[in-house]
């Protein structure tokens, strides 16, 4: 409901604010809403670059242009993740003989781990190319 001087409730009592003192009988305002608006866009932008950096660093006109740009660089990282797949490929074959799964179960436990492990560590590996690139850029 709008009061006397046409203006919001919230904003009579954000120009109040500004008249109020403190214990010490000193004139105290807060920081009204832009001034407190710095900190939350700060966090928001930090948020975005994130966001945005996995994003880049899965997406695939950004991977062709590195692995043309790097191909020493995405040669590691596809190493890494055979290595990696093979790492994961023993441990659950080693887990699912320990448990005595049987083989045609063992064969889909192998490929769910494999997948799901591959798609973390693909994403962690063009992540770290991705910021290393960047970071370069900035330079």
């Amino acid at each position: 409901m709008p009061d006397k001087t046409g203006g919001s409730p919230a904003g009579l009592e954000e120009r109040q604010y500004h008249y109020q003192t403190n214990a010490g009988g000193e004139h105290a305002s807060r920081a009204g809403p832009a001034q407190r608006a710095g900190p939350a866009k700060q966090a928001v932008v930090a948020e975005e670059a994130a966001h945005f950096m996995d994003f880049l660093a899965t997406w695939k006109p950004w991977q062709k242009l590195l692995r043309e740009g790097l191909p020493d660089a995405v040669a590691t990282i596809e190493a890494q993740l055979s290595e990696h797949r093979k790492q994961i490929e023993r441990a659950v074959t080693d887990t699912a003989k320990a448990a005595e799964v049987p083989p045609d179960i063992l064969q889909d436990s192998i490929t769910r781990a494999i997948v799901q492990s591959d798609n973390d560590e693909e994403a962690k590996l063009w992540l770290e190319l991705t910021q290393e690139v960047l970071n370069g850029l900035r330079n």
